[in-house]
């Protein structure tokens, strides 16, 4: 109210927006009655004294806080309540000691901010429950996907797959521990920022309050991989002592939550807290070692993942477990030096080598030595895979030699397809050279009958028209002769009938009579004549006519004979050569074709003796052998690639650990993650490398705090 404000001396308004920054900072100092008011909101000269406290408020937000604080430094009002005060106060009083009030009772302070910290964690019941839910959820889900491959027994097959899926489920694991960590420490200190600013300004000591935070971590870490350890280690049968995988995790959770504490201490909002854990999350996932060895990363990006702690955590879980589990070994002894073989010792059921060819005719492989296929004629066993026995009464065949003879008889049997397929391509090819031809043949003596009959047609139709042409005009030349003849006829009687009409004129009435009946009788007799006549002609001119055209019609036709004849023969002839051409043509095809059978046939009987030769370097590259675990004794434990195979091999105690020339160091499931001579580092290395990350991260922690502190973010 305004009579409680005129009861103050001074005022104080400090305001914030854009124009500074969202920093608070003093806009006026002075009387508070009436001059705060009428500096934010002038008065006219001679108006009244104000009568409400809301004109600074209204006048404030007018102009920028900026302003108002440009114009408060350069009034009368601060020369006189604070230049004033201050140059008569330093003259009268020695300086004040300004610094922060000095830190008391460290342990009291981080007793009393871990108990703050239980209790905000207890009030936050829901988030609680979700923070330590975290860890058995994933813990099933680790469980659920690679429980079954882990837990299978090893074989030399299925021992990459094992070793791969185990690795794997120790990175996730790892991987989890140290995102508990980070994600349960990434919002402590930002959360609480506005308390932390406040309570040092108390005496706060960021020691205290560091620790107070290392120690929520330590208690949180502990529990979530207590909780992920009690799944993951039963369901997924990791060997290693799980004290040890424990203390990994542990020392991985607390890296992760050192890295969450510096993270917290640097940032400003929760958001961005929150928004950067992926950010660190994928390269800690890229670098760790599990999706491509150290050995295959870039020279730039190695020290890169030294600095991961999924990378340390990663080795310090699979290389002791990888210690307690079966290795492999590729390749067994160096083969011995060849000798012939007594009769006594070589196998009675490998027949001797066929002088004839491997393709044509191959001795049938003896039941029980070879497993059953599709192709029961593959070529003979080389002598290579005779195994000597106790003075030949047990005939035996290794398992590795076998597969190696197995792949030579499928090798064999694929050229014999090739020959045979090749074979019949070019038969088919021959065949369809000569379909060809023999198409071409007809096509051009139909072309030949098509044109002949054309033209024939043609000829037939041209004499045809000429024919008709001179029956036409021979009828138009008799009907023209026989108009011209009654012309003729018409006018002779036209006079003679004038000249009896003159007689008749002369002669007496009587006669007329008579006259006209001869000039009729002698019309009908012209008529008749002339009728007679026209028919003659006609008719010998048909018989002229007809005469010409059987004429014409046999001479087309000795012509049409003449030509089909010609046609014929040389279609005939044409034919002869294209058949003599094929057939030459073919035998040459068929001579290349032997030719090129033999020389691979040559070439298959070249490379057998030489397979021969160095299969025993062949099956001692690529026999696998399981050993057993260093250190253990027990014998029998060691397996091969096939069942059978362990008469061959031995007792693991007398030959799994053997070496040679050729012989190979067992290999664990870690070398291919961390090879032993570069990669792999002492056994307590990670665990160390990790507390120390976690060291770091707590005094980064406090060196971060006392930097925002000295800047005032």
């Amino acid at each position: 109210s305004l009579e409680a404000f005129e009861k103050f001396d001074a005022v104080a308004v400090i305001a914030r927006d854009d124009s500074t920054k969202q920093v608070g900072r003093l806009a006026w100092f002075g009387r508070a009655f009436p001059d705060a008011i009428t500096f934010f909101e002038p008065q006219q000269s001679g108006a009244a004294l104000p009568s409400s406290v809301d004109g600074l408020l209204r006048g404030l937000s007018r102009r920028p806080v900026a302003e108002w604080v440009r114009q408060w430094e350069s009034s009368i009002a601060k020369s006189i309540w604070v230049d004033r005060r201050s140059t008569t106060r330093g003259a009268a009083h020695p300086p004040r000691d300004l610094r922060r009030p000095r830190s008391t009772a460290p342990f009291t302070q981080w007793l009393t901010l871990v108990k703050r910290s239980i209790a905000v964690k207890a009030a936050d019941a829901w988030g609680t429950a979700v923070l330590f839910a975290q860890a058995p959820i994933v813990g099933l889900l680790i469980a659920a996907v690679f429980a079954k491959v882990v837990r299978s027994a090893p074989t030399p097959d299925s021992w990459p797959k094992i070793g791969v899926n185990m690795a794997t489920t120790l990175f996730v694991t790892a991987l989890a521990a140290i995102w508990f960590g980070c994600s349960s420490m990434a919002r402590e200190i930002v959360t609480e920022w506005p308390i932390y600013r406040r309570e040092r300004m108390v005496g706060l000591s960021i020691g205290a309050y560091v620790a107070s935070k290392m120690t929520v971590l330590l208690g949180i870490a502990a529990i979530q991989c207590l909780l992920l350890l009690a799944i993951v280690a039963p369901a997924c049968r990791i060997d290693s002592p799980w004290l040890w995988v424990f203390t990994m995790l542990y020392a991985a959770a607390l890296a992760g939550g050192a890295l969450g504490l510096l993270i917290s201490a640097t940032l400003r909002t929760t958001e961005a807290a929150s928004g950067i854990l992926p950010v660190l999350l994928l390269p800690m996932i890229v670098l760790g070692g599990i999706l491509v060895p150290l050995a295959d990363l870039p020279a730039l990006t190695q020290p890169l993942a030294a600095a991961m702690p999924s990378r340390w955590a990663f080795e310090g879980l699979v290389v002791p477990e990888a210690a307690l589990r079966p290795r492999i070994r590729l390749g067994g002894e160096p083969p011995a030096p060849r000798s012939e073989p007594s009769p006594a010792a070589v196998d009675e059921l490998d027949p001797a080598p066929s002088e004839a060819s491997p393709i044509e005719s191959s001795p049938p492989v003896p039941e029980g030595t070879m497993p059953s296929s599709d192709d029961t004629t593959g070529p003979e066993l080389p002598n290579a895979f005779r195994l000597a026995g106790n003075g030949g009464s047990h005939p035996f065949i290794l398992p590795g030699r076998r597969k190696i003879a197995e792949k030579l008889e499928g090798a064999a049997a694929q050229a014999k397809q090739e020959l045979e397929k090749a074979k019949k391509i070019l038969e088919e090819k021959a065949q369809k050279i000569q379909a060809d031809m023999r198409a071409e043949a007809e096509k051009k003596l139909s072309d030949a009958k098509a044109e002949f009959e054309k033209k024939s047609a043609e000829s037939a139709a041209k004499m045809k028209e000429e024919i008709e042409a001179k029956v036409a005009e021979a009828k138009a030349a008799a009907q023209k002769e026989s108009e011209a003849a009654a012309e003729r006829m018409k006018t002779e009687m036209e006079l003679r009938v004038k000249e009896a009409q003159e007689q008749v004129r002369r002669e007496s009435a009587e006669a007329r009579d008579q006259v006209r009946k001869e000039v009729e009788a002698k019309t009908a007799g012209a008529k008749a004549d002339a009728k007679k006549e026209s028919e003659e002609t006609a008719a010998r001119m048909r018989t002229e006519i007809e005469t010409k055209m059987e004429e014409a019609q046999a001479a087309a036709k000795r012509q049409s004979e003449e030509a089909g004849s010609a046609a014929k023969a040389d279609v005939e002839s044409r034919v002869k050569a294209i058949e003599a051409e094929l057939e030459k043509k073919s035998r040459a095809a068929s001579d290349r074709l032997e030719g090129k059978l033999r020389e691979m046939q040559e070439k298959i009987e070249t490379e057998r003796a030489r397979m021969n030769e160095s299969l025993e370097a062949v099956r001692s590259a690529t026999e696998k052998t399981l050993v057993p675990p260093v250190g253990a004794r027990a014998a029998g434990e060691g397996t091969s690639t096939n069942p059978g195979q362990q008469a061959a091999v031995g007792a693991p105690a007398a030959g799994a650990d053997r070496k040679g020339p050729q012989a190979r160091a067992p290999a664990d499931m870690a070398e291919r993650f961390f090879a032993t001579d570069r990669w792999r580092s002492p056994r307590m290395v990670p665990l160390a490398v990790l507390l120390g990350m976690f060291a770091v991260g707590i005094a980064g922690t406090g060196l971060a705090l006392r930097l925002r502190d000295a800047s005032g973010r």
